[in-house]
């Protein structure tokens, strides 16, 4: 209340201020004091009675000097901005996440021209972010290589419902290297005027990865032929995850000529015989090489 500020004095504000904004405070009101700011204004933190702190816009003017040229008087206002620092401090939170996420993020306008790139986008592509409104997004993007390109593309976000995952090449503008990308883009209206937001993945390693595992694939299947021996993985609720061409042979052999089975004590009846019935019913999970399971079981083909 006014009451509990009667006697307010210099001191007894300063004693209110957070011990940090007190030394800015002092800095902004000398400039003013030596006449050059027009106004003296600070954001500054006042401990409110119940012991939190409130954002103050504290802002004055000195009005007289005394004969030696010190201020005399001096009238201002203070106006709570509690709830805007607040909001302030959520934004940067968020720019902070964005601007360190692992993620390559970009953000353009519908004409292709770039506002905004975070620091991995920045280092992929070879670009500066404080000059990324200097590119446009076709300058990198292999696919979207030109402005009737890149047009064909936004009217391609919008139709699906303004967000599409693609597939693409990214050029580094430094050293010219490619890279593979796989591309979240999402359009965003603000007002009148369109963004279009992507948040990109590097995916060379993951591709690296996918031609090894096909290259080691194609060796088993070769080496499966090789040996005549099957292989086969399934799961128990879904699809079957994996069937080599030599089991294949196999089951086709087994539906075609069911006597076989019969016939074939030692090779079918021991357990294979049984792997093939639970595979084909998807009662079970089993991954099973084409020779019996039963350690008991004849290995005679008569």
């Amino acid at each position: 209340t006014l009451e509990e500020l009667e006697e307010f004095s210099v001191q007894t504000f300063r004693s209110l201020v957070h011990e940090e904004d007190n030394k800015k405070s002092d800095n902004i009101f000398d400039l003013h004091a030596e006449g050059k700011t027009e106004f003296y204004e600070c954001e500054i933190r006042l401990r409110h009675k119940k012991g939190h702190w409130v954002w103050v816009l504290d802002k004055g003017k000195i009005l007289s000097w005394t004969p030696d040229g010190k201020p005399l008087m001096m009238y201002g206002a203070h106006q709570d901005i509690t709830e805007r620092k607040l909001v302030e401090e959520r934004l940067n939170l968020l720019q902070n996440l964005i601007d360190n996420s692992s993620d390559a993020i970009q953000v353009a306008q519908e004409d292709g021209k770039l506002i905004y790139l975070n620091k991995v986008a920045s280092q992929r592509l070879g670009i500066d972010k404080h000059v990324a409104n200097q590119y446009a997004v076709y300058d990198f993007e292999l696919e979207l290589s030109s402005p009737e390109k890149w047009n064909k593309h936004v009217a391609e976000i919008k139709a699906q419902s303004g967000k599409m995952l693609i597939y693409g090449h990214n050029t580094n503008k430094e050293n010219g290297q490619a890279f593979p990308v796989e591309v979240l883009v999402k359009h965003i209206q603000l007002d009148d005027q369109g963004f279009i937001v992507a948040n990109s993945r590097d995916i060379s390693e993951r591709l690296a990865a996918e031609a090894a595992m096909g290259k080691i694939k194609e060796l088993l299947e070769q080496t499966s032929k090789m040996t005549r021996t099957g292989a086969y993985e399934v799961d128990l609720e879904k699809e079957f995850i994996y069937w080599s061409e030599v089991t294949t042979v196999q089951q086709k052999l087994a539906y075609a000529h069911p006597s076989l089975i019969g016939l074939n004590q030692g090779y079918f009846s021991c357990g294979f015989r049984f792997q093939i019935q639970i595979v084909l019913n998807k009662e079970s999970c089993a991954v099973c090489m084409g020779w019996p399971l039963a350690s008991d079981c004849d290995w005679s083909l008569t």
